[in-house]
C-alpha cells in the first residue's frame, strides 16, 4: 500500500503544473558615459519574452558596469534622472507600451513621463515632478538608491530596444 501511495504522489507531482518563467526575455547594461562627472548616461537593452513578450522587471542593483564590480545604482547614485531615451529595436514593442522608473521605496520617478511609446520613433522625454491640483513641474528626480526599471503593456514575441538614462549633478 505504501509503494502505491507514493507511485501515486510520484504521477501527481509531474502532471501538477510548473513555474512558467519568461524564456528569452532579459534586460542588460549596454553601455555608459561620464562626462566630467557632471553628466552620465546608463543605457540598458531589452528582450521581449518570445513567447509573450513580456520584459522583466530590473533594478539597477542587477546590472554591473563592463569590466568591473561596480552596479549601475552606484555608478549613478547622487546624480538626477532628467530625460530618458527609448529607442525601438528592430523588432518593434506594442504600440503605446510603458516604462515606470521607481525607486527603492516604490515612488516613481518618471510621472507618467514614460507612458504610450512609439514602437516604431525613438523618442526622449523630460521627467516630469510632482502633479498637484494646480501645476506640473518639470525637473531632474534625485537618485539615491537603485531605480528599478518596469515594462508595461508589451505583447509582441521577442520585441527589442534601449532605455538610456540621462543624469546630471
Amino acid at each position: 500500500m505504501k509503494r502505491k501511495t507514493i507511485s501515486i504522489l510520484a504521477v501527481l507531482m509531474f502532471m501538477s503544473p510548473l513555474p512558467c518563467f519568461a524564456a528569452g526575455s532579459s534586460v542588460s547594461y549596454s553601455s555608459n558615459q561620464n562626462l566630467d562627472n557632471v553628466m552620465r548616461t546608463v543605457t540598458l537593452a531589452w528582450v521581449g519574452d518570445d513567447t509573450s513578450g513580456a520584459i522583466p522587471a530590473t533594478s539597477t542593483d542587477s546590472l554591473t558596469l563592463t569590466g568591473t564590480t561596480q552596479t549601475v545604482t552606484s555608478f549613478i547614485q547622487g546624480y538626477y534622472l532628467y530625460d530618458v531615451m527609448v529607442n525601438p529595436g528592430s523588432t518593434a514593442p506594442t504600440a503605446d507600451y510603458d516604462i515606470a522608473i521607481t525607486n527603492a521605496d516604490g515612488a516613481s520617478l518618471t510621472n507618467g513621463a514614460l507612458d504610450d511609446l512609439s514602437a516604431t520613433v525613438t523618442q526622449t522625454r523630460r521627467m516630469a515632478g510632482y502633479s498637484g491640483p494646480s501645476d506640473t513641474w518639470m525637473g531632474g528626480q534625485f537618485v539615491t538608491g537603485p531605480l528599478t526599471i518596469t515594462w508595461s503593456n508589451t505583447t509582441v514575441a521577442s520585441s527589442t530596444g534601449t532605455v538610456t538614462l540621462y543624469l546630471s549633478r
